[in-house]
């Protein structure tokens, strides 16, 4: 994405993490602030801001909203690089939700 949320690239797992099966026709369309809930928003934007500063490579945890409208939660990582002519963002991400419902599945449990 650019350092102002704009979707530049996605693969099919992003697209199935956000129930996005033609996540191809989100690219270039969409601004990835569109799947956040409310109550995230704050929280990436705040590290959109890192992350364009050049501070980056630590977890963060988001609650999102389906292209069906589930709230899930996913864990983020991102690093500012050069896409094409331009600074961007490369973010990798996987859904936690159920890790975080009450952490079936831990070794610790």
């Amino acid at each position: 994405m650019d350092l102002m949320g704009k979707l530049l690239f996605a693969n099919r797992a992003a697209g199935l993490i956000v129930d996005a099966p033609d996540y191809e026709a989100m690219i270039g369309k969409i601004n990835v602030m569109e799947f956040v809930a409310p109550e995230s928003q704050a929280d990436v934007l705040r590290d959109i801001s890192q992350v364009a500063h050049g501070i980056d490579a630590y977890l963060v945890h988001y609650k999102l909203i389906t292209e069906t409208k589930r709230e899930i939660w996913v864990e983020c990582i991102a690093k500012k690089i050069p896409f094409g002519d331009t600074t961007t963002m490369l973010v990798s991400m996987r859904d936690i939700t159920e890790r975080k419902a009450g952490g079936r599945g831990t070794p610790a449990e």
